[in-house]
C-alpha cells in the first residue's frame, strides 16, 4: 500500500522537512500533520499559517502558505 510522503519548502525553495504521514488537516490557518495513527502531540507538526491556495497536478499535491513556505504531498 502506498503512503502519503510530505515535503516542506522555505521561500527560498530548500527543504526544511520530509517524511511518510499517516494523516494531513488544513484549513485557512493552520495545518496539522500527523506522523502516525496513534500519536502523542509531540508527534504533530503544526504550521500555524494562512494556507492561501493549492494546486493538483498529475497526483502531486502542492499547498502554498502565506508566507512562503509550501509542502508537497505524493504518495509513495
Amino acid at each position: 500500500m502506498r503512503k502519503l510522503f510530505i515535503t516542506l519548502f522555505n521561500r527560498l525553495h530548500e527543504e526544511i522537512f520530509s517524511d511518510f504521514i499517516e494523516n494531513i488537516d488544513v484549513v485557512d490557518s493552520h495545518t496539522n500533520i500527523y506522523h502516525k495513527v496513534k500519536y502523542s502531540e509531540a508527534d504533530v507538526i503544526r504550521l500555524p499559517f494562512d494556507l492561501r491556495y493549492f494546486t493538483i497536478n498529475n497526483g502531486e499535491v502542492t499547498l502554498y502558505y502565506e508566507n512562503g513556505i509550501y509542502a508537497t504531498i505524493v504518495r509513495k
